[in-house]
């Protein structure tokens, strides 16, 4: 039985109608029942601006056994790369569409922001690129497993010591540029990009994340870094969610919608950053990303390779960094006032006037919202 005595006791405390419709379906304990609690959905439109602590409740009670563990052994990885594929197909299409000109024809059509207005308010955020050299200088790993050694051996001291990972863009980018010390003298090995595996996310789906070559991973550090330096000037401040859950929490009463994106990692097209990404921060981004991803393991000697439609993905040192400087873009693009803008990764604030327009904005680009979007406001 997953559910301890005081999980039952909050739902009952909660005491609402889907409180009381989980607790039911818990006491019933079939497969059936939990698929039912998984699926379990509320929409903040259904309920009267005075009834904000109802849909607290009622949210509360949704979301309580969302990330339970899988103890019905289902196979969660497979649900994962269904989605990543599916997110590769639409990069795809949304490469397609700015290649053969559709995206442009449908902005202008639906009066939305060109992607050359994006474009310019991106280069106002990022300003001008920095040197490979300030990039490694900023560089640094995450605390996960990387191509050359797994999580338990993914310490700094072991990928300074081991790790010798590294695609051929980024090699051949960085030619001349003066690199730590643990990274001199070191014979590479040159490998096609990165390794995609999965992590737990939910009851009902696992999450992909891909691990980067090391220097990459280095290197992308390092831009990722850079960015979050940049969208500083402009209140973004990614090291401080606090901002964020405080426009949240404020969101009633400032009349601010809350908008969620369904896999925006994932859902960002090479050619979309082609377009709207200043050049010398595209030639960046391209030599330090990954171009090829394979679902094999890290052991398997006979890899297969595929080309990705997405820039980069979960797992990359930028990925989180380069989608918020492009949701900011986006935002100033729709004409929302610079000091109203709230972005953390794909957490995004907007007045409640300008959402419909962000929104369909941000669809067009390829990015979908969440059915769970919170509107409020008066």
């Amino acid at each position: 039985f997953p559910v301890t005595i005081d999980g039952l006791a909050v739902l009952k405390d909660l005491d609402t109608p889907i409180a009381l419709s989980i607790y039911l379906l818990i006491q019933d304990g079939t497969d059936e029942a939990w698929d039912q609690i998984y699926n379990k959905t509320i929409s903040p439109t259904d309920y009267l601006d005075f009834e904000h602590d109802k849909f607290g409740r009622d949210y509360t009670a949704v979301k309580l056994l969302s990330k339970s563990p899988n103890f019905l052994k289902r196979d969660l990885k497979a649900k994962a790369l269904e989605a990543f594929q599916e997110a590769e197909y639409q990069c795809w299409l949304c490469n397609r569409a700015i290649l053969d000109g559709s995206l442009d024809f449908l902005l202008r059509e639906s009066m939305l922001p060109s992607l050359t207005t994006i474009k310019h308010k991106v280069s106002k955020v990022l300003g001008r690129a920095p040197s490979w050299q300030s990039i490694i200088a900023c560089g640094g790993w995450g605390p996960g497993s990387s191509y050359a050694l797994s999580q338990h051996l993914a310490s700094p001291e072991l990928k300074c010591e081991y790790e010798n990972t590294v695609t051929l863009p980024l090699l051949r980018a960085i030619q001349g540029v003066e690199l730590p010390r643990w990274f001199q003298n070191k014979r590479w090995q040159l490998v096609p990009g990165n390794l995609i595996t999965t992590v737990p996310k939910n009851g009902k789906t696992d999450r992909t994340i891909a691990i980067e070559p090391g220097l990459n991973s280095y290197v992308q550090k390092g831009i990722g870094n850079k960015i979050r330096n940049r969208l500083r000037r402009f209140g973004i401040n990614l090291n401080d969610q606090t901002i964020n859950q405080y426009g949240a929490s404020m969101a009633q009463y400032f009349s601010l919608s809350t908008l969620d994106l369904k896999a925006a990692s994932d859902s960002i097209s090479l050619e979309l950053c082609e377009r709207i990404l200043p050049s010398d921060w595209f030639q960046l981004i391209a030599a330090a990303r990954s171009q090829r991803g394979t679902f094999d393991k890290r052991t398997c000697q006979d890899k297969t390779w595929f080309e990705y439609q997405k820039v980069s993905s979960m797992g990359n040192g930028f990925t989180f960094e380069l989608e918020s400087a492009i949701f900011l873009a986006v935002l100033l693009a729709c004409e929302v006032p610079q000091h109203e803008c709230y972005v953390y990764g794909d957490d995004i604030i907007v007045p409640r006037t300008h959402a419909s327009r962000v929104i369909a904005t941000l669809a067009a680009l390829g990015f979908s919202t969440n059915t769970e979007v919170i509107v409020t406001g008066k």
